[in-house]
């Protein structure tokens, strides 16, 4: 038997142990039942004796667990794409800025280099979610979450977007500032009478990993210009997951990294190995394909087979996403 409900009385908290699988749990308190009688509903729905023995079998409490199995593992292959996307979206902003610099920034940059930077910056942030989520920082507290904390960030930069327009994000840029100054904060620490973070340190957090992110460089010393949108656009790839519906379409779900397991991270990283950047001299057209297969083809060769005809253009789409 894969489930076990445990008490002391007052909390009660059903485990899910499958064999050779992650474990999970859910909880409940008793005493505020009183108050919160819909909780006491789902404690009564979800282990009533009728869950057990009257009902079908895919209805039961061991079916619905592996159901939730299930699903969880399509959230985590959803995140890792979702993060693999949000690595291109910052590497195209990281070349437009370098550009900008009439290429300084990245000229000592491989593109090896470049795309760690990207998988590092992503992967501060969901390691930041999940410990603001499970209480290993400062989330909560006013000074913390108004101006360092990833958990509050996105909502406000979608509020400022939903009454204004994602347009007028894309002429400010202390969103990034924000999230360079919190990793730093998380590797060195801050020792402030009114606000204390103690130092984590390790690779993942180091601002000398690569310094070009933060704006050092030759030539240049200050923040670079990552615009509010950009940072709005990494942390919903982050937060809101796209998950496919009934009849084709997508619904978001805004995922809670508190219930994230060092398994699934380890396998968004993975799945970010499997991938590189490279530099193209001229301009690629990304198509989207199946979740497996997104293929990136230069514009210049759907041209040459466009002016072929339209048969041959189609053909060569079907066979690039769907083969």
């Amino acid at each position: 038997m894969s489930l076990g409900l445990i008490t002391n009385g007052e909390e009660w908290m059903l485990v899910y142990a499958p064999q050779g699988g992650t474990s999970s749990t859910v909880s409940w308190y008793g005493n505020i039942w009183i108050e919160e009688k819909i909780t006491l509903r789902a404690f009564r729905d979800l282990l009533g004796v009728e869950r057990f023995f009257g009902v079908q079998e895919q209805d039961t409490l061991a079916s619905l667990c592996d159901r939730s199995k299930n699903s969880q593992q399509e959230v985590t292959d959803q995140l890792g794409l979702q993060v693999r996307k949000a690595v291109e979206i910052l590497i195209q902003k990281l070349a437009e800025i370098d550009a900008d610099h009439q290429g300084r920034m990245l000229a000592q940059v491989s593109m090896q280099e470049l795309y760690r930077a990207a998988c590092f910056v992503m992967m501060r942030l969901v390691f930041l979610l999940c410990a603001e989520e499970r209480g290993l920082l400062l989330l909560g507290e006013e000074r913390y979450d108004k101006n360092y904390a990833v958990s509050t960030l996105q909502e406000s930069l979608r509020a400022i977007a939903d009454h204004s327009g994602e347009e007028i994000l894309e002429r400010r840029h202390d969103a990034w500032c924000r999230l360079m100054a919190l990793f730093r904060a998380v590797h060195g620490g801050v020792y402030h009478p009114n606000f204390k973070l103690p130092a984590y340190g390790g690779d993942l957090f180091d601002p000398d990993a690569f310094p070009f992110l933060e704006g050092r460089f030759e030539g240049h010393d200050e923040p670079i210009a990552v615009d509010n949108r950009t940072v709005l656009h990494l942390l919903e790839s982050l937060q809101i997951l796209r998950i496919k519906v009934a009849g084709g379409g997508f619904e978001p779900r805004r995922l809670s990294f508190k219930a994230i397991e060092v398994e699934q991270i380890g396998h968004v990283y993975e799945g970010l190995l499997d991938h590189q950047a490279v530099r193209s001299s001229s301009t690629v057209l990304g198509l989207e394909g199946t979740k497996n297969k997104e293929p990136e083809i230069l514009l210049d060769e759907l041209e040459a087979l466009a002016a072929q005809g339209e048969e041959v253009l189609v053909k060569f789409l079907n066979c690039s996403l769907l083969d």
